[in-house]
């Protein structure tokens, strides 16, 4: 545990030759200074992207400084829940939709050939969640990262989702996914989001800009990220552009800073391959333009992503993860087709800034 200057770090899930990776954060605010973590559990020895998994849960008292003990949220081999009994579970993301009313959106790979996202929801502050059902119905393999569900000002909700068809191909095509009544039903958007490159559009995310258009960010392999716009609450985008910053082939998060108006974004501000360092900048202009970088992590030897942002009481909280390669372990499934090969271990992280330091870069 360790504050660097006005940024507070903590690791908040340790790994361990047992429990060998965690990642894929998102918090809730409850009340007061209560928060929910929720985040993917890799629950046995392997690594690997398609290695069983879970969603766990955390709960702090004071804003995010220390964090209660794990209890599992969704466990991957509930009974009967799931067609092949869900070899893995994860990518979770919370939507606070009243005081004590929250929406999970996670997903559940059982093949190459079935990798879908479901919907449980609570009421009682995540004490209890309801039975998970599919917010996807046609087979295939769709990707949602963590920390993706938004609510626009109409109170839509919507989700940016990458297809990746069947068996699992890396190019993604990226699309909205949305609802209009609190994430019961869902409708596909009728237009993709198509990139070149061998990545195409991965990953992506997306934010409300002020003159109501949706922003959509993905992840490329093209040595940037690229954007596109919506214009009716992300059913049809617009054409892709580059973003003009760069990145290696991994995910940003962009939020708005509620007391400022202004956009953040993290992510890794560096032309790769390595995921490092890990950089927030603000933009003053809608995504235009990003200034006033400065490095969370660039710990030599590390590397740091898949973040997650939360605001409140006037401080930004940050989970993402930390990935120490040089721990040498086994690991029973190296060869997964969605990973090259994930050596050491992998700890999930947490920052916290006030809002002032943001604009100290």
């Amino acid at each position: 545990m360790a504050g660097s200057g006005n940024i507070y770090k903590t690791v908040v899930c340790p790994a361990s030759e047992h429990y060998r990776r965690y990642n894929n954060g998102s918090i809730a605010a409850l009340d007061g200074r209560t928060l929910l973590l929720v985040y993917q559990c890799w629950y046995t020895t392997g690594r690997a992207d398609a290695s069983p998994g879970r969603v766990e849960g955390k709960l702090s008292e004071d804003g995010g400084r220390t964090w209660g003990t794990e209890f599992i949220i969704k466990e991957s081999y509930e009974p009967g829940l799931y067609p092949g009994g869900g070899r893995r579970m994860g990518s979770p993301s919370l939507l606070k939709l009243g005081p004590r009313h929250l929406l999970l959106l996670h997903d559940v790979m059982n093949s190459q050939d079935d990798h879908r996202n479901y919907a449980s929801r609570s009421y009682d502050g995540g004490l209890t969640w309801s039975e998970s059902v599919p917010i996807i119905g046609k087979l295939g393999y769709y990707v949602i990262n963590n920390d993706r569900a938004i609510r626009l000002s109409s109170g839509r909700i919507l989700v940016p989702v990458a297809d990746h068809r069947r068996p699992f191909d890396r190019r993604g095509v990226s699309f909205g996914l949305f609802s209009d009544d609190d994430g019961r039903t869902w409708t596909r958007g009728s237009s993709n989001v198509v990139v070149d490159g061998a990545a195409g559009a991965q990953e992506p995310g997306v934010v409300e800009l002020r003159d109501g258009r949706v922003m959509m960010n993905v992840r490329t392999s093209l040595g940037q990220p690229y954007k596109c716009h919506s214009e009716d609450g992300g059913n049809t985008w617009s054409t892709p552009a580059p973003m003009g910053v760069q990145s290696p082939a991994s995910p940003q998060t962009i939020r708005r800073i509620p007391s400022t108006g202004d956009l953040l974004m993290v992510w890794n501000d560096s032309p790769g391959p390595e995921r490092s360092p890990l950089t927030l900048a603000v933009s003053s202009d809608e995504g235009e333009t990003w200034e006033r970088r400065q490095d969370v992590e660039a710990e030599e030897g590390h590397t740091h992503a898949y973040p997650s942002i939360l605001f409140q009481n006037e401080e930004v909280v940050l989970t993402y993860y930390d990935h120490d390669p040089a721990p040498q372990f086994e690991d029973p499934e190296s060869d997964s087709p969605q990973t090259g090969s994930w050596r050491g271990l992998i700890s999930l992280k947490l920052a916290i800034m006030p809002v002032p330091q943001i604009y100290a870069g």
